[in-house]
């Protein structure tokens, strides 16, 4: 929630983008909530490339977990 305390602000930071920022924010004056805004920020949907073979690993769609999965061992060449 952002509360009265920091309405002259028109910017809220939500964290580094590293931090995968993700959630459901909304603003709370002294009379009336605002429209709740759902946040939803990731990078890439790839690894960075290995310098030595070339090979990425695809993710698989985020689950409710924190962090998203590889998809097991399977290696695809670029």
């Amino acid at each position: 929630i952002i509360n009265s305390l920091n309405e002259s602000k028109n910017v809220w930071n939500l964290g580094s983008s590293t931090k995968d920022p993700q959630g459901i924010y909304w603003c709370q004056g002294l009379k009336d909530t605002s429209k709740p805004l759902q946040v939803y920020y990731r990078t890439s949907d790839k690894q960075t490339l290995l310098p030595n073979d070339q090979l990425y690993q695809p993710l698989k769609d985020r689950e409710d977990d924190q962090y998203s999965h590889l998809q097991g061992n399977q290696l695809r060449k670029k």
